[in-house]
């Protein structure tokens, strides 16, 4: 099977003003606050571009005016090398926003601005994985055993199954334009994105949700209903990199990225 390329979105808009790490950077986004010298964004960016999966790469914000801010990016956008859109008023209605505008019969890879340490080895690794499945939308997983092992201070977001407890990696695959749908459904949760159990009774239903409350409910079997539910084929890639778990949502996120990019930080 020949391997797919994908147009890449990376989401830099902030989700409301005064974000704590742009507040304490002086800048007018996030996106662009450096970690270890380098905006964060534009390390996002660098990953995708050098992997050879990504054909295109979009950016929905940060606006005009703080674009300024960041010239390397801003030279990007101007050149065309990276297309721009601007960011709505939530990451979901900028998502969906952004697809409408970009290739209906490209895979697209979705990742965030704040994901400093993503690399192209885990961008390689996902799209390589996701291909092999053959699914509507892809979610990157991290079991979060990898994660507690390699960075015990680090708090994440976690669901807890019978086969194993598993966090986000803000990284996803849409994959066919019937997978495209799946942003509506992701609408109606989004505010609960924090409060897993809230997000769980959505997509699974009540008779599903009181399997996995007991830890009785598989991975597996969670997906299946999720997909049978929505008419989606969803599929979890477990990703083997415990960085991948990693995003910037908080000045304590913000110091370990930075020390692990300074390499100050040693792993356990």
């Amino acid at each position: 099977m020949k391997a797919l390329t994908f147009s890449a979105l990376v989401l830099a808009g902030d989700r409301k003003p005064g974000d704590p790490v742009a507040a304490q950077a002086g800048s007018g986004s996030k996106s662009i606050v450096p970690i270890a010298g380098i905006p964060m964004v534009m390390r996002v960016i660098e990953a995708l571009s050098a992997s050879t999966s990504i054909e295109s790469i979009s950016l929905c914000g940060p606006s005009r005016e703080v674009l300024r801010e960041c010239p390397p990016l801003l030279d990007r956008v101007d050149s065309g090398t990276i297309n721009w859109f601007p960011a709505q008023d939530s990451p979901c209605n900028s998502v969906e926003f952004c697809l409408q505008r970009m290739d209906k019969n490209a895979p697209v890879l979705l990742t965030t601005a704040d994901h400093a340490l993503l690399t192209t080895e885990i961008i390689d690794y996902f799209t390589a994985e996701t291909q092999k499945q053959r699914a509507d939308v892809a979610v990157a997983l991290l079991d979060h055993k990898l994660i507690s092992e390699a960075f015990p201070s680090s708090r994440r977001t976690r669901y807890r199954f019978r086969d194993g407890h598993y966090c986000g990696c803000n990284l996803f695959a849409f994959m066919s334009e019937r997978g495209r749908e799946v942003v509506r459904i992701w609408k109606k949760i989004e505010d609960d994105r924090k409060h897993p159990i809230r997000v769980l009774a959505h997509l699974l239903g009540w008779p599903t949700l009181l399997q996995y409350l007991p830890g009785r409910l598989t991975l597996k079997k969670a997906l299946a209903t999720v997909s049978s539910r929505i008419n989606v084929d969803i599929t979890g890639v477990s990703l083997p990199f415990p960085r991948a778990g990693i995003d910037v949502d908080s000045l304590e996120d913000f110091h370990l990225v930075e020390s692990i990019l300074s390499g100050e930080h040693v792993s356990r």
